[in-house]
């Protein structure tokens, strides 16, 4: 899924596992490790893209939010100000869905 922003006077930044993974033993895994547990992340969530007042942070939530799932992430993203983000996951069917946060359709292009 392919969408175009425009922004200015900020950062964005997108972290996935759309092309760093592996399987095995038939499961997939992505190449973030969750810090919690040591091992390979393993939830639905293909990419996250985050939109920030610097690069930094928009890279640390868009690592994180690769960590923390789509439901975690969008709370945290709504809790935060100046923080938006578009997340790209795979659903109980096996489709590819998009949710984003309220603010995040400002920097979408028509």
């Amino acid at each position: 899924m392919q969408v175009v922003t425009h922004i200015s006077n900020g950062a964005i930044n997108t972290s996935g596992n759309d092309h760093q993974f592996y399987y095995e033993n038939g499961k997939k895994y992505g190449h973030e490790i969750d810090p919690r547990s040591g091992y390979p992340v393993m939830n639905n969530l293909l990419s996250a893209t985050v939109i920030a007042p610097t690069c930094m942070k928009a890279d640390a939530y868009a690592t994180a939010f690769m960590v923390l799932g789509v439901d975690s992430s969008l709370q945290i993203c709504k809790t935060i100000l100046n923080l938006e983000c578009y997340l790209i996951y795979v659903d109980k069917y096996g489709q590819n869905q998009v949710v984003y946060t309220k603010g995040f359709k400002k920097y979408l292009s028509e």
